[in-house]
Formats: C-alpha cells, sequence, structure tokens
C-alpha cells in the first residue's frame, strides 16, 4: 500500500508517526519526500500502534490499572515496593506481538503481586490480569487524540478483535478513500480521523464528503509518534508537507514551551535549508477532555527570516531573563499566568508589531511594580517586569528597522539618567526615601507612557517640562530623530528604561544602591 502526502496536515501527521512507528520496529518500507509505501495490513498497524502505547506507558501504568480493577489500595505502594523489570521498549520490539507482550508483562505483574499481597492472593489472578492489560492496551486508541472506541464491553483478546473489526466496519464500495482514492471507504468521523471535529465532515445534500478507507484510518492511528508532549495535555507538531522535512524538524524535540519550540526549529532550520527558505506550520494541540483545541502558527518566509535575525537574542532571552518574563493576573480560577516571551513569538507569528504589544502591557507592568513597591500582600498582578518588556520592545527594533540600535541604547540611557535624577534631588532635599523615589518614578514613566498615546505636540510638552524639571538637556542628535514617526516608541521606551531595574529585594538599601548604579 502506498501512502501520499496530500496538503492535509491531520493525514500528513499520521503518515509521518507511522514512519517512525515503522522506524522503531525496524520494519522495511519504501519512502521518498512525497510518499511511504509498506505491505503491513491495516490490522498489523493497529497492532504495532498499541504495542508502541504500551511501551510508551510503561509497566507502572498497567500495575495501577491492575490494583484498581482488583480493589487494592494502591496509596499502599510506595515506589520502591513492585518493581516490574521489563524494559518494553525492547520488549515490543524483540516480540511485535501483542499477545507476546501481555503475556509477560501479566506474568511479571502476577507473580508480584502474589508476593507482596498474599492476603488477596483469591483475587489475584493470572488470566484475569491479563484480561485487564489487554482492555487497557486497546483503549490506549481511545484518547482526545483518536477517540477510536470498539466495544468496551469486550474482554481480554476479544477487544482487540474488535478494533480490528471496526477498521473495516461501515466500509462501502460505492465510496472512493478521499486520501488514497481506493475502495471500498467510509464518511471520517470523530473516532476514525485524527482531530476531526464534525464540521471537518463537510456534507453536500445529505451526503457526506470526506471517506477514509481501512488502511488510512490505520495509518492515522499512528499520529501520536508524530507529536512532541510539552506536558500531559498540550503538543506541538512542525508540519510541512514533505515527509523527509517533517523529520528533520521534529525528530527527538522535547521541549517544554512554545518558545524552546521555536528556537530549536529555527536552528535546525537554519543548518538544514541554509538560504532556502520554506514556509511550514506549528501546530499546539490542546488535548483537554472538555474543550480540545487546536491553534495554528503560520510561519511565512518573511516570519522565519525575521526569527533567523532575533534567534540569538531569543536564546538570550530564555537563559538569562526568563523569570522577568513571566506575569500572573488574577482571575476567577486564582493566577493566570501570561509567559511574555512566549507571546512575543505568537506576534511574530502573526506578523503583528510588537511595539503595540509592549505598549499593551506597559500600564499592566507599571501597576505590577507600584503593587511590588508598596508590598501588597495579594496583589492582583504579579511579575511583569519593566526590564523584560524593555528586552522585547529591544526585539521590535531590531526587526522595524525604526531606530537604530545606538539610538536605541541612547534614548534608554537617557531615561535611566532620568531615574538617577529623581534620586539626586531627593539626596538634595533631605535624604533617600524609597517609597518617595518609587512613586516619583512610576508618576514620571506614566506621564511619558501617557504621552505615547497622545500627538506629537504632547509628547514635546511632557518632555519640556522633564528637561526644566530635572535639568536633564537631551543633545540634538536625539532631538532629531523625534517625528510623527518615532515618538510613540522613543516615549514608550524612555518610559520603560525609567522603571528596568532587575529584581531584588526590598530594602532601603537595595533601592538606594539601584538608583545610585548605571543600569
Amino acid at each position: 500500500m502506498r501512502y501520499t502526502i496530500t496538503g492535509n496536515f491531520q493525514y500528513d501527521l499520521g503518515l509521518y508517526g507511522l514512519k517512525k512507528l515503522l522506524d522503531f520496529f525496524e520494519e522495511d518500507y519504501r519512502s521518498g519526500e512525497f510518499y511511504i509505501e509498506t505491505d503491513k495490513k491495516p490490522e498489523e498497524i493497529l497492532e504495532l500502534v498499541i504495542l508502541k502505547q504500551i511501551a510508551d506507558r510503561g509497566s507502572g501504568f498497567f500495575l495501577l490499572k491492575i490494583l484498581n480493577e482488583l480493589k487494592i489500595d494502591s496509596k499502599k505502594l510506595k515506589e520502591e515496593t513492585i518493581s516490574i523489570d521489563i524494559d518494553l521498549h525492547s520488549l515490543v520490539k524483540e516480540q511485535k506481538s501483542l499477545d507476546s507482550v501481555i503475556n509477560r508483562i501479566g506474568d511479571e505483574i502476577f507473580s508480584k503481586l502474589t508476593q507482596k499481597f498474599p492476603e488477596h492472593a483469591d483475587s489475584i489472578n493470572s488470566e484475569v490480569i491479563k484480561e485487564i492489560i489487554w482492555n487497557k492496551s486497546v483503549e490506549l486508541l481511545n484518547s482526545i487524540l483518536h477517540n477510536f472506541q470498539a466495544d468496551k464491553k469486550a474482554r481480554g483478546k476479544l477487544a482487540f478483535d474488535k478494533a480490528i473489526q471496526k477498521l473495516y466496519k461501515d466500509m462501502n464500495e460505492e465510496y472512493s478513500c478521499s486520501f488514497c482514492g481506493k475502495k471500498p471507504a467510509r464518511r471520517i468521523s470523530r473516532d476514525t480521523f485524527f482531530f476531526a471535529p464534525a464540521q471537518l465532515n463537510a456534507f453536500w445534500f445529505n451526503e457526506a464528503s470526506i471517506f477514509i478507507c481501512s488502511h488510512c484510518l490505520a495509518s492515522n492511528l499512528a499520529v501520536t509518534q508524530a507529536l512532541s508532549f510539552m506536558d500531559r495535555k498540550t503538543a506541538v507538531a512542525v508540519y510541512v508537507p514533505n515527509l523527509h522535512d517533517m523529520e528533520v524538524l521534529n525528530e527527538g524535540l522535547q521541549v517544554q514551551d512554545l518558545v524552546q519550540l521555536t528556537l530549536k526549529v529555527i536552528a535546525r532550520y537554519i543548518l538544514k535549508y541554509e538560504a532556502a527558505i520554506r514556509d511550514l506550520q506549528v501546530i499546539e494541540f490542546y488535548l483537554d477532555s472538555q474543550e480540545p483545541k487546536m491553534e495554528f502558527y503560520i510561519l511565512t518566509e518573511e516570519t522565519i527570516k525575521n526569527l533567523i535575525r532575533i534567534h540569538d537574542e531569543l536564546g538570550k532571552l530564555q537563559e538569562k531573563y526568563h523569570n522577568i518574563l513571566i506575569g500572573e493576573i488574577k482571575d476567577r480560577k486564582g493566577h493566570r499566568r501570561v509567559n511574555l516571551l512566549e507571546e512575543t513569538l505568537k506576534c511574530i507569528f502573526q506578523n503583528q508589531n510588537l511595539f503595540y504589544f509592549v505598549h499593551r502591557f506597559a500600564k499592566l507592568s507599571f501597576m505590577a511594580e507600584s503593587f511590588r513597591q508598596n508590598r501588597m500582600r495579594k496583589p492582583p498582578l504579579k511579575g511583569f517586569y519593566p526590564l523584560g518588556l524593555l528586552k522585547i520592545l529591544n526585539l521590535h527594533f531590531k526587526l522595524s528597522g525604526g531606530l537604530r540600535m545606538v539610538n536605541f541604547e541612547a534614548f534608554k540611557e537617557y531615561g535611566q539618567n532620568l531615574s538617577r535624577k529623581i534620586y539626586s534631588q531627593l539626596k538634595e532635599r533631605g535624604g533617600f526615601d524609597p517609597n518617595t523615589y518609587n512613586n516619583k518614578k512610576i508618576s514620571l514613566a506614566n506621564a511619558f507612557l501617557n504621552a505615547s498615546k497622545g500627538d506629537l505636540r504632547q509628547f514635546m510638552e511632557t518632555l519640556t517640562r522633564v528637561i526644566i524639571t530635572y535639568n536633564a538637556p537631551i543633545n540634538n542628535e536625539l532631538l532629531s530623530m523625534i517625528n510623527e514617526n518615532t515618538y510613540r516608541e522613543i516615549s514608550t521606551l524612555i518610559a520603560l528604561s525609567i522603571m528596568a531595574e532587575l529584581p531584588a529585594k526590598n530594602s532601603s538599601k537595595n533601592k538606594e544602591n539601584q538608583a545610585e548604579s548605571v543600569l
């Protein structure tokens, strides 16, 4: 059977998963950039899919399921009390048989349980244990991704037989598969196609328009092998309609968030394609049983070029400034976490201007800073450090080419100089008070932030007042950079620079040291 890339990401990810599955079991197949060909029957692919799922879950998964079924209190167990010494990945690769693997797991668990719980000897039965493992193994197909349900009433190996029957159920010779063109086929549904809500199966004249055959249905069950799981409920995949490219971009992609994913993908992209730029998609799957959903991030040629330009800066931010790029907003469920660097990447993916993103969070940042300085016990905002937003604004200037970086640094220095001017005036008037210092900084930063929302005249009036009040002249070269196109960015840059400092312990001495230092 030859499976061919179609341009449908749900189907094509299944083919990439099938390729990885056959590679894992070292099975023979033929493939190119746009196809994979194997002699495996649908039921044989189904068996390999389940075997790989068993190996990925591990023996401990089945042990807990068996304890629950046998009504043995698993809380009495400690991790070190029962050890199932089976290398399942090696076992399934060697045996390639559900019968053999389940018998081996069942015998091992039976032996351990009879030794550990002699008081439950009457309820611990080898055949019952194997029957449970059969059922739980087949149930691995019934997930948020697959929802492939055969017959919940079937017990033991019969459950697997029912799953095989479902591969061929309702196939109609009148219909051709929408993916490979072969007959017979059946209409796709949530339980026969990866992540397929009902609306994806369009109807014309009350007839289904998308169909799938037994071979393509089985290959689509391998899709879990194509995904990288960031956590228990979130999976990602990088999609390109090319098997070879998908392998290059996805293989061994162990990441914890969208930032790590982007950094790794762009690094591989640079090594692989050099000057050749190809569009790709990053797809994020939220595997919530109540509300599963997908997020698409389309990386066009221009987006990829931008990411390559700032790749090193993104890496530094992730490594050195991760903690100050996190914020929390209080809502009904507690505190909603916001990863500013991750949100920055989403803006870049969607070709949005980073300045507006920074501007939107700047007000929240100043509010959060005020709560920190006043030591509010349960603030509605946490994090959102101005320095983090200043770092993101730096990315904006690198991408937009508006201000030259030397001018960015000069305006940033001007804002930080204003912070020092506030400190100097307080010292001259009789001593340094950290609360007064912080309040004046926040007030001045808000003045510049508000000016960025007005017109050029309002900004120049604010700048003039500040120059006079704090005896902080600005040189002519910088003044010449201020115009209708730049004043909003410059005003926001000065505002953030006034506030920007690394998080430190709240003490008068620390505040005084920060005010005296060159930030």
